[in-house]
Order: C-alpha cells, then sequence, then structure tokens
C-alpha cells in the first residue's frame, strides 16, 4: 500500500533495473561465451516513411552489433569529426557594389591632382563658384561615371570641375584587404584670386 502511494516508485525500479543491466552485461548478451566475447550478431533494423495516401515502405538495413563484438569494459571506437568545410575566399564574401566612404576600411584618395583649369569667361568677370560632385570610383581607381548634384551659379563651372576630376587619379577603397568600388561626394571651389 505504501509503494501505490509514494510518486517516486518507478524512479526507484528504474535505477535498480538498469544497476542490474550494468551488473551484468555478458549474461545479457547473446551467444556470449566464457571469456565476455560474444558471437558477431547482427542488429537488423526496419525504416519505415509512411506517406498520407501510400501504405509503409520499408528497407532493412544491417547494422553490426558493437555490443556483441566488443569486451564489456572496452570503449566503444571514437568516430573521427568530419572536417569543417573549407571558408569561402573573402572576394566571395564582399559583393560587388559601390560603396559608401563609412563602408570601407580604406577610402578612395587621390593620388595625383590634375590642374584646375577656370573657364575664361568666369575669370574675366572674377566669379566665385563652387560645384558637388558625387565620384563613382571603381577598384582600380578610374571613375566610372560622375553626378552632378549641386552648382553655384548653375552651369557656369560644371564642364571645368569635371575635366579636373577625371584627369585626377585615384588609389581605390579597401575592403576587408581587397579593392572594392566606391562612392564619394567632393566639392570644387572657384576663386579666382587663388593662383592655379
Amino acid at each position: 500500500m505504501f509503494w501505490q502511494h509514494w510518486p517516486l516508485w518507478p524512479l526507484v525500479y528504474s535505477c535498480s533495473i538498469h544497476a542490474l543491466l550494468l551488473a551484468f552485461p555478458v549474461a545479457l548478451v547473446p551467444g556470449a561465451n566464457s571469456s565476455g566475447m560474444g558471437a558477431a550478431a547482427r542488429l537488423e533494423v526496419r525504416l519505415s516513411s509512411r506517406s498520407f495516401e501510400g501504405g509503409p515502405a520499408q528497407e532493412v538495413v544491417s547494422v553490426p552489433d558493437q555490443s556483441a563484438v566488443l569486451p564489456p569494459d572496452s570503449a566503444p571506437p571514437v568516430v573521427a569529426p568530419s572536417p569543417m568545410p573549407a571558408q569561402p575566399p573573402i572576394a566571395l564574401l564582399v559583393p560587388d557594389r559601390y560603396f559608401a566612404s563609412s563602408e570601407v576600411d580604406r577610402k578612395a584618395e587621390p593620388i595625383e591632382i590634375a590642374p584646375l583649369i577656370y573657364p575664361e569667361e568666369a575669370y574675366l568677370r572674377r566669379l566665385h563658384g563652387k560645384v558637388t560632385l558625387r565620384l563613382f570610383i571603381n577598384e582600380t581607381g578610374s571613375i566610372d561615371s560622375i553626378d552632378i548634384l549641386a552648382a553655384d551659379p548653375p552651369g557656369m563651372f560644371d564642364q571645368a570641375a569635371i575635366d579636373a576630376v577625371l584627369a585626377t587619379r585615384f588609389s581605390p577603397a579597401l575592403l576587408l584587404a581587397r579593392p572594392v568600388k566606391n562612392v564619394k561626394t567632393i566639392e570644387i571651389r572657384f576663386d579666382p584670386l587663388l593662383d592655379r
């Protein structure tokens, strides 16, 4: 009566069965001889997969019974872990797009700055001005395209700014030690009083 009301009796029963199994492993192996080595028994496993409409499909796989081959006090064979897959090269990790200057490790910088040629009409009239450009610089440091974002006065210094930028050589931007495309915004100021 006491065992029926005690909530842990299944745990005690399970522990006693496991203790018996661990204490007498040789007696439970079928075909074991007196030296503790069992005959090479095979374990047969049936795998089945059921589809929703069809019946069970069965496949029989034979697996050697390791407990019948190994002595009871020996450790199971150690299977070497499979090697880690090779990491993809860095070139595959960097997407092929124009990166902003804040995204790269080193920005594209001018190596040789071309002289700025002042437009003659603006120079004679002593006009000041500025042009803001967006440059798309490729992996070799060459300029792929230029966008004019702002110009003051409009249309006066645009072509002179573009010509100066196209004649300038740039070092490419770097990301993960690899040359990448870079988009860069610059402002060019025109002042007739400065030496050119």
